[in-house]
């Protein structure tokens, strides 16, 4: 399906357990991969090693010997990630090399554990393929709230995908 400028756009939900490679996925608890209007994709990685900060790239994307790497294989490879903190919530942006711009959303345990929640509901949910989820069927919920007051805040999303989920053109740089 081609993409194009949709309000109500389409969500697809993955288990990230099933999306990883089995080597990296041992040391997982969880996690899943949103894929909006079939271009922007944010991870929901239950855990991220915090030290040491930023974290050095995973040198193998197919193994990882603990959790930790398992950690940075994913990161390694999300260019939108939520995860909890013990902190306080916080976008934090990082420049690297691949994938050049990552915008990472700190929430606290219980918005993860909602947002969790929620995306687990969504995932189970029957549909036919010919029936898509879309934005306008979350209602009021806390997946909802993330994708319209949170993403459209990640310096990760290129103009193209701003587009694509009609929203505004990111800042210039000053």
């Amino acid at each position: 399906m081609k993409e194009y400028p949709k309000p109500n756009y389409s969500l697809r939900i993955w288990d990230l357990l099933g999306e990883e490679q089995p080597e990296v996925t041992r040391f997982l608890t969880g996690g899943w991969i949103l894929t909006i209007n079939h271009v922007v994709s944010v991870t929901f990685l239950p855990y991220l090693p915090t030290s040491p900060w930023p974290p050095p790239p995973a040198m193998d994307l197919d193994f990882a010997g603990d959790r930790d790497e398992a950690a940075r294989v994913v990161l390694s490879t999300s260019m939108q990630l939520v995860t909890p903190t013990d902190g306080a919530e916080r976008i934090e942006e990082l420049v690297g090399e691949i994938p050049e711009q990552q915008t990472i959303f700190w929430v606290t345990p219980r918005r993860y554990a909602e947002l969790d929640t929620e995306l687990r509901g969504l995932f189970e949910r029957p549909y036919r393929d010919d029936d898509q989820l879309q934005l306008s069927d979350l209602g009021d919920s806390a997946l909802r709230t993330f994708l319209q007051d949170d993403l459209p805040r990640s310096a990760a999303l290129s103009d193209y995908k701003r587009e694509i989920l009609c929203l505004p053109p990111s800042a210039a740089p000053t």
